[in-house]
Order: structure tokens, then C-alpha cells, then sequence
């Protein structure tokens, strides 16, 4: 495929025209029976040790964050992934949660408060919503009945808006009930228009080693 590709190129405007860039999103190591062929030292994790070892982990990632926070902790998935920063936003009242949740994830999530089902292609409620116990900023793609259902269900007032152009509110701030840390891009407006809905004081930056997001 990629020869008939680099032919069709060339009778179209010609391989002299074109300057090919070569790129990858990741790289990968050798096979370990590759590597033990080689004389190399090398191996496969036993699955069961692993096992053990990714809850241990878990045990102690979950007293961490219980002891931390001073909240209770509950492991979760959302329609079996684990992505429950993009897919889950909630306060004290209310969760506001994607369409991929199954009936169990649904029954589980209502036992900690009403919960309202984001719908269609505007479904990532962690990336378009970003709420504390005092309000809530939603992306400009959710549509005004939309922003209202979830205010309701929230319990907190609902504010659209747009971050540096951006719907994807909740990936560029993080609140609690104690103040907003905001992507490095927001603009002086709105982060006056995020600092007044969600009633505390907004502070710019960063977080995990530089990431604005």
C-alpha cells in the first residue's frame, strides 16, 4: 500500500516536490526469547507475581489518596475503562457521567447521588465539566437546556464557557471547594468568568511534570 501510495505521488507531482517525514508514537523492545537467543539477559514476568504485585499497589495508591483527601475511596469503571477523569464529574449533590456507563455502573453511581447521562457525541462529562460544591463551568458544546439539566442535577449554579478557545472545560481546570488550578493559556476574562461560577480564587499553571492538562 504504501508503494502504490508513494507511485501515485510521484506521477502526481513528483518525488522531487515531496519531503517524507518518518514519525512514531512509541517504541517497543525486542522479544525476550529474542533477546535470550542473543545471550542477553531477559525474560517473562510471571503473571500471577504481577498480579499480586499491581494489588498491592492498589491497596497502598488507594490508602494514600484515602488518607490524603480525608474521603472515602471507591474503586470505579465506567463502562469497563478506567478513564474516569474524562468520563465522570461530579460534587456532594449530583454526578454527571457518559453514555457508555452500564445499568451496574448506573445503580452504583445513584447510590452516591442523582446522576445525569451525557448523551450522543457531547458524552466525556469529565473533559467538558469542571464543578465544585459552590458551581459548575460546562463547554460551549453543551446546549443551554443541556447546561441547565446539569445544574439541576448538580444542585450548584451552571456557567458556559470556553477555555483558550477550547469546550473542553474540565481537561483545562482543576477545582475543589478551595480554588481552580487553570490551564497556562485562559485568558484574564475567563478566568474571571470560571473564579466568579465556581466561587473561589483561580490560580494559572501546570501539573504531572508540566502538563497543562
Amino acid at each position: 500500500y504504501l508503494g502504490d501510495f508513494i507511485e501515485f505521488l510521484d506521477a502526481q507531482v513528483g518525488l522531487e516536490n515531496i519531503l517524507f517525514v518518518l514519525t512514531a508514537d512509541h517504541g517497543g523492545l525486542p522479544l525476550p526469547e529474542f533477546l535470550i537467543q542473543k545471550g542477553e539477559k531477559a525474560g517473562r514476568i510471571n503473571k500471577k507475581h504481577m498480579q499480586e504485585a499491581l494489588t498491592w499497589i492498589d491497596e497502598e495508591c488507594e490508602e494514600l489518596l484515602k488518607t490524603t483527601f480525608d474521603l472515602e475511596m471507591t474503586p470505579f469503571s465506567i463502562g469497563g475503562s478506567t478513564l474516569l477523569g474524562s468520563l465522570l464529574r461530579g460534587n456532594k449533590n449530583g454526578i454527571a457521567v457518559a453514555d457508555i456507563a452500564t445499568e451496574q455502573d448506573l445503580d452504583r453511581l445513584t447510590s452516591f447521588g442523582e446522576v445525569v447521562i451525557m448523551e450522543s457525541g457531547v458524552n466525556a462529562a469529565g473533559n467538558l465539566i469542571a464543578c465544585n460544591n459552590h458551581g459548575a463551568v460546562v463547554g460551549m458544546t453543551i446546549p443551554g437546556p443541556g447546561c441547565d439539566l446539569i445544574s439541576e442535577i448538580l444542585g450548584v449554579p451552571s456557567t458556559r464557557v470556553r477555555i483558550s478557545g477550547q469546550d473542553t472545560v474540565g481537561s483545562a481546570l482543576v477545582a475543589n471547594d478551595n480554588g481552580v488550578l487553570a490551564h497556562p493559556d485562559i485568558t484574564e476574562t475567563e478566568a474571571s468568568v470560571v473564579s466568579e461560577a465556581l466561587g473561589v480564587p483561580l490560580m494559572v499553571g501546570t501539573g504531572c511534570f508540566g502538563s497543562p492538562y
